[in-house]
């Protein structure tokens, strides 16, 4: 159970106060959104920012910040780097600040890296082998296990209505993950997790989590 940009559906996206809420109410792991500043520095936001860090607004956190919530618990924390326009880096660039970021926090066991631009995951792979790597795709599923070998990626992450049953057992016997996003009604919960899907992205981490504990009851 995966909190998108924290707990989207009750607190402000990509904000502290959203992470904290995804790891209190007991979610496995927390979806965030990385972009770079104009000087550099690696920032928590969906979209891209014209500014330098000094100038960030109060609701954006650092990377740095954001990663510092994982002490005293055992949340993974599943970055996305995205594409910020001018400001985007060379793939291995963008993989290699993330990772220094992680590194700082000591948290390189509880991380995972992902992307649409699979190039990243690529230069990423090259960088750190050990750090599992979530390819993102937005298109129907033609090869979702070969999508990940060529990425090097562990698991692939499509949007929850490309989702089938027979796409979903294909991948996984390859022996690929399929973490759908972004799923929030308990309808489409239920046909994924009939399908064996043990990795969902949702805006509401608490109401997942409560109806999964309620399913698992005899």
């Amino acid at each position: 159970m995966v909190g998108h940009r924290g707990s989207l559906a009750t607190h402000d996206e990509n904000s502290i106060a959203a992470f904290r809420h995804a790891i209190a109410c007991g979610a496995d792991a927390v979806e965030l959104d990385v972009v770079l500043t104009t000087d550099r520095e690696l920032v928590v936001s969906h979209d891209p920012v014209n500014c330098g860090v000094r100038e960030l607004p109060p609701y954006i956190p650092r990377l740095d910040e954001v990663l510092a919530l994982g002490e005293g618990n055992d949340i993974v924390f599943d970055i996305e780097a995205k594409e910020c326009g001018p400001l985007t880096p060379a793939p291995r660039e963008f993989a290699r600040g993330i990772f220094e970021c992680v590194d700082r926090a000591g948290l390189a066991n509880r991380v995972a890296l992902r992307c649409f631009e699979h190039s990243v995951l690529r230069a990423a792979h090259e960088l750190r082998p050990e750090i599992p790597l979530v390819a993102l795709t937005a298109h129907r599923a033609a090869d979702w296990a070969g999508m990940a070998e060529r990425a090097h990626a562990r698991c692939v992450s499509p949007h929850f209505r490309l989702v089938s049953a027979r796409e979903v057992a294909r991948t996984q016997e390859a022996g690929v993950v399929v973490m759908p996003w972004t799923v929030n009604k308990p309808r489409a919960w239920e046909r994924l997790m009939a399908m064996g899907i043990e990795w969902i992205i949702t805006d509401d981490p608490a109401a997942l989590v409560q109806y999964a504990g309620e399913r698992a009851e005899p």
